[in-house]
């Protein structure tokens, strides 16, 4: 009897340290199609985790060490995010696809459900918030609406073709998208004709995302996994990494030397220095 009970046992303690295992992993994995990332002025990185929350999606924190902040998850009103973005004062901006709008959260993600943003949104594919706190929201791969930091409405832009990212910085804008990325001169009024003086120039492949660092000068990555950091006022290209994806999201860390690459085909963010040697995998 004894002989037919052992394997037995072993067979569900075998199981039961297969299923703890399963779940730890689990637990210790949670990115779900990553998207979108930002960053506040501590450091941590924030990831608009699209399939996790049981499919409504999440906002996962990750310290300046790569260490989930499992406190700091947020998911109250997150339906589908796409995108994040942090203003000055730490105030946390989500783009949410399917519900079609831009959620507000203070810097402890407490939900701010008086300053939503819902005017002229359709399928908000990315958030970016600029130097003076306007918020950016790229429109269902169309167009541009542009935001006060009290949510009031000042404009819309479509400059044309798809877009995939926005990124801005203290002295312009870039849209990114098609074979083109558009420059756009800072301080102009966002118009339904466009944007005055806006530039366009060609990219080898579809821009997919791009950030600004603080000296001005943004990194764009395309689909062929690319990524080139451009003088805005020479528009010099410099090749600076490439990975075997097209990321769908970016940020850049300047005090720490430090890119982030968000990978939604296998849920991981790869972190590289700004010279393009890699640091890490975030899993």
């Amino acid at each position: 009897m004894k002989r037919t009970t052992f394997p037995h046992t072993t067979t569900l303690t075998v199981l039961a340290f297969f299923a703890l295992a399963v779940c730890q992993a689990w637990a210790s994995s949670p990115l779900t199609q990553p998207m979108g990332l930002a960053l506040d002025a501590n450091g941590n990185l924030y990831v608009a985790n699209l399939g996790g929350n049981q499919s409504r999606g999440s906002i996962l924190v990750y310290s300046p060490k790569f260490i989930l902040q499992a406190k700091k998850t947020i998911t109250t009103a997150v339906d589908k995010p796409t995108g994040v973005a942090i203003d000055s004062q730490g105030n946390i901006y989500v783009a949410n696809s399917l519900s079609g709008i831009i959620t507000k959260y203070d810097s402890k993600g407490n939900w701010n459900s008086g300053a939503t943003i819902s005017q002229n949104i359709a399928q908000p594919a990315g958030v970016v918030v600029d130097s003076l706190d306007d918020v950016w929201v790229n429109n269902g791969l169309q167009y541009i609406t542009i935001y006060s930091p009290f949510g009031e409405y000042l404009g819309s832009s479509t400059p044309g073709g798809e877009i995939d990212s926005i990124a801005t910085g203290a002295e312009w804008y870039v849209v990114g998208g098609d074979s083109t990325w558009t420059q756009l001169p800072a301080g102009e009024v966002l118009t339904n004709n466009g944007i005055a003086g806006e530039s366009q120039f060609p990219s080898h492949e579809q821009a997919v995302a791009a950030a600004f660092n603080k000296a001005g000068n943004y990194f764009m990555a395309q689909e062929t996994g690319e990524v080139d950091l451009i003088n805005p006022l020479t528009t010099t290209r410099t090749f600076v990494l490439s990975v075997a994806y097209p990321p769908t999201g970016m940020v850049v860390d300047s005090n720490r030397g430090h890119i982030f690459l968000s990978n939604r085909y296998n849920n991981t963010i790869d972190v590289f220095t700004t010279k393009g040697v890699h640091i890490t995998t975030i899993q």
